[in-house]
């Protein structure tokens, strides 16, 4: 389990409110095109995205917003609490130029409780507070009803009278009539009347809206939307999801049209209808930026939408939504961007670069979806050909492809433009830019970078130095085993040991076959000296991907059922549990051979005919402001971006049910972190050149083929990914 320290482990959920304006689908008109001297009509009509600078305690950081609504006068309102006290809660009205701190003597009053968790008004215009607070193993909620006159009155809920438990306990609380209330919870919502439970419904976790008793919310397993009738308990209309987007945020107007906002767009639900209306494309906006997630959205009086946003350390932002009839409805330039898979600080980048230029619409196509029965094959074969006919996306993402071929075959451009005045003000990291120099030209270089590490008992570190090294410390270090007993398979093993010593087999995008068969027999020798799960533990998953999040690995260092453990550190959350683990037992963390994973490598297509935009957006992609965002793709190679992730303060927690808990190591320790980044200098060659011989090194170690045989079958597979 994961949380966030300072801070209630479910944030202050907004109520998401009735409201009383219909919004029209994208209106165009028609102006004039006369770049080329002609009257071509141009379709006109578009939402603007613009930022409301938020009440100065929230923009400060001092407080954090965690609600946002609109008052029965047609006001939004922001309801925040102070950072360091979260007892301490404020409300905010705008008047469509500042925001204006109101009376809230009745929040310490209205209950004995400290926290007011959320706030609704009802249909008389008073408000209802929902307060909570946690205790060990349950939590205490009670419901104030705040009439316009300022009396309060306490809401009587049967199921409130007694603590509950954690996954029972509501974050919102509407009315809905005379004496006639829905309580939302995670994964379900009760409906109450004179305080007793009348019935129940289960609906996915949070967002949800309401309107005229229906909740709109996810399904259970978060595939679609439903809408529930809260008189019955009932599903009354169910939808599949629009796009590879899960919705955050609902809204509804009193005609009971719903309105779902995603990464893909802002779209409208007619009532009871199964078609999605696009009003706002997402691409366009803030809402595809990978960096922060769409919190509340609410439906103006004017034709607009507000949408507050929450990023790192719980900062909210505020956007404002407004149609413009003087705006094309769609940018007239496009910059493609296109990638195998999807890499998030490009994601990012796109909306810095389009807040500057709104009359450029940078289409970003990721070759491997989760809808697409497109393979990596499929994408290459694809790509090449493009590439060789002068055509293709502006911009390239090559992890995964053979870059050497493409340059041999000039059809990248050189970006040392870009990149050498960069370097000459020490802005980027040199360690990282220089390995990819060919002649005092520069054709790619990573946006971010991962760093293979190992880290446990101090002995078991030092012997990653090479694979005889580590395999002689398997064999003389049974207690504890250098990995726990029964948690790797073999593809585990392989896909290890490949990642940390390719580079002695893999050199100027050559597999050395001699070096290759060392490596083999090796790691038949360490394989020998582990204790492996049979088969596969799970289909699709790798070592890398099971000690994610789970933190296994470094459980194992912590309670000594393991000396040694190899992770790739893409952000400082990485390392929380790592030094939690070796600073209990004395051990160490280090860089495996000063090597890195280059993440997102990327380059011009030497046919493109917008080389200035182009150029712009990388200028854009290198900035500190975007290198800066922790992503989980990779550290910054913008030098002020890392220095930025050294100093960053940050109260995240990863624990355990036992005695394990990792917060965020010291400075000095991060200082550690940081320096390896800066002296990493040997970038671990791509992924589909290592994974070649994964399937014939695996039969091999499984004694299914000789040694002879898996070096004929793998070189064979390098020699035709090499002639690509």
């Amino acid at each position: 389990m994961i949380q966030r320290r300072g801070y209630s482990f479910i944030h202050k959920a907004s109520s998401l409110l009735m409201v009383i304006c219909l919004i029209p689908t994208v209106i165009t008109g028609c102006g004039k095109n006369s770049s080329n001297g002609s009257e071509d009509e141009v379709p006109m009509g578009r939402y603007v995205e613009e930022e409301i600078a938020m009440p100065d305690g929230v923009a400060k950081g001092k407080e954090i917003a965690f609600q946002l609504l609109k008052n029965p006068d047609g006001a939004l309102e922001i309801v925040s609490c102070n950072r360091s006290n979260t007892d301490d809660e404020y409300i905010y009205e705008y008047d469509g130029n500042t925001w204006n701190k109101q009376e809230t003597d009745w929040i310490s009053k209205a209950s004995d409780l400290k926290n007011m968790l959320n706030m609704s008004y009802g249909g008389d215009g008073s408000i209802y507070a929902m307060y909570l607070e946690y205790g060990e193993k349950s939590s205490q909620v009670e419901i104030a009803k705040i009439k316009k006159d300022g009396s309060i009155e306490k809401v009587t809920i049967d199921d409130y009278k007694s603590e509950m438990q954690f996954d029972k306990t509501p974050f919102s609380f509407l009315e809905t009539g005379k004496d006639s209330y829905v309580a939302i919870g995670f994964g379900s919502g009760n409906i109450y009347k004179d305080g007793k439970n009348i019935d129940s419904f289960e609906i996915g976790d949070y967002p949800f809206a309401y309107s005229n008793n229906q909740i709109m919310a996810l399904t259970k397993d978060s595939t679609g939307i439903q809408v529930v009738d809260i008189n019955t308990g009932e599903i009354v209309n169910e939808l599949k999801l629009q796009d590879n987007n899960i919705p955050q945020a609902f809204s509804a107007d009193n005609q009971g049209n719903w309105y779902v906002v995603s990464a893909g767009g802002l779209y409208r639900i007619a009532k009871d209808g199964k078609t999605w209306e696009l009003v706002i494309d997402g691409s366009l906006t803030m809402m595809n930026d990978p960096s922060i997630s769409i919190d509340t959205v609410v439906i103006g009086t004017e034709n607009d939408f507000y949408i507050m946003y929450e990023g790192e350390e719980g900062k909210r932002s505020l956007y404002h939504y407004y149609y413009d009839k003087d705006m094309p409805t769609t940018p007239s330039t496009t910059l493609t961007i296109a990638s195998m898979e999807e890499i998030p600080t490009i994601k990012n980048a796109i909306q810095y670069f389009q807040k500057s230029n709104p009359d450029i619409k940078v289409d970003y196509q990721i070759g491997l979806q989760d809808n697409t029965a497109m393979t990596k094959e499929d994408y290459i074969k694809n790509l090449n050909t493009e590439l060789l006919a002068g055509k293709g996306p502006d911009i390239l993402l090559l992890d995964g492809i053979n870059v050497e071929s493409y340059i041999e075959k000039g059809v990248l451009e050189d970006l040392g433009d870009i990149i050498n005045p960069l370097l000459d003000q020490d802005e980027l990291l040199d360690n990282v830019i220089s390995n990819y120099k060919k002649e005092d030209k520069i054709y790619c270089f990573p946006i971010r970078v991962g760093i293979p590490v190992a880290y446990g008992e101090t002995d078991a570190v030092q012997a990653t130095t090479s694979l005889q090294s580590l395999t002689y410390f398997a064999a003389t270090h049974k207690n504890p085993p250098i990995f726990e007993d029964q948690f790797l398979n073999t593809t585990d093993l392989i896909n290890i040991m490949n990642l940390c010593y390719s580079s002695d087999f893999i050199q100027d995008n050559k597999v050395l076959e001699a070096e290759m068969k060392e490596f083999l027999l090796s790691l038949k020798e360490m394989k020998e000296e582990l204790v492996l799960v049979e088969g596969d533990q799970e289909e699709g998953m790798d070592y890398f991907s099971i000690n994610g999040d789970n933190f296994g690995d470094s459980l194992s260092i912590y309670y000594k059922k393991q000396s040694l453990s190899i992770r790739i550190l893409n952000n400082m959350y990485d390392t929380y549990p790592i030094y939690e683990a070796i600073e209990k037992n004395k051990g160490t963390v280090d860089a495996i051979g000063n090597q890195f994973i280059p993440q997102g490598l990327i380059s011009i297509n030497a046919a493109c005919k917008k080389k200035d935009i182009a150029t712009e957006f990388i200028g854009i992609l290198l900035s500190d402001k975007v290198q800066s965002k922790n992503l989980s793709d990779g550290f910054p190679i913008n030098q002020k971006a890392l220095d930025e992730f050294q100093k960053a303060k940050d109260d995240f927690t990863f624990y355990d049910r036992d005695s394990f808990e990792a917060t965020q190591p010291s400075e000095d320790k991060r200082q550690e972190i940081i320096a390896m980044i800066r002296k990493v200098n040997i970038p671990i060659t791509d992924e589909r050149l290592r994974n070649l011989f994964m399937e014939d090194a695996k039969d091999y170690l499984e004694d299914k083929i000789d040694l002879d045989t898996a070096t004929e079958k793998i070189m064979s597979k390098v020699n035709v990914y090499l002639n690509e």
